[in-house]
Parts: structure tokens; sequence; C-alpha cells
């Protein structure tokens, strides 16, 4: 079993497979907020990509 990605966007957390994913990502592009991977110590700053109508 595959755990599934978390990020951290302000003082929320979320996973990849969250309900609302479509949404947080809508408006962390619109605000040009880079969430955070909590995949390594590093906490890797990330880019919000919107490709159609579609957020990544």
């Amino acid at each position: 079993m595959t755990k599934e990605p978390t990020y951290r966007l302000g003082h929320s957390s979320f996973s990849a497979d969250a309900e609302r994913l479509q949404q947080i990502l809508a408006w962390a592009h619109e605000k040009k907020a880079r969430p955070t991977c909590l995949c390594s110590r590093a906490e890797p700053p990330m880019y919000v990509a919107k490709i159609g109508s579609g957020f990544f």
C-alpha cells in the first residue's frame, strides 16, 4: 500500500487525495502561494500549474 503525498499550505496540511484538492490548488494558484511537500525533511516548495481546467 502506497501512502499519498502530503503537502502544507500555510498552516494547513492536505494529501493528494483530499476531497477538495482542486479547490485548494485553485486558491494557491490564484494567490501565487507555493505549497511545500512534506515528503522529506527539506520540505521543498512546489508550484501549482493550471492545465486546461485542472490544477496540478
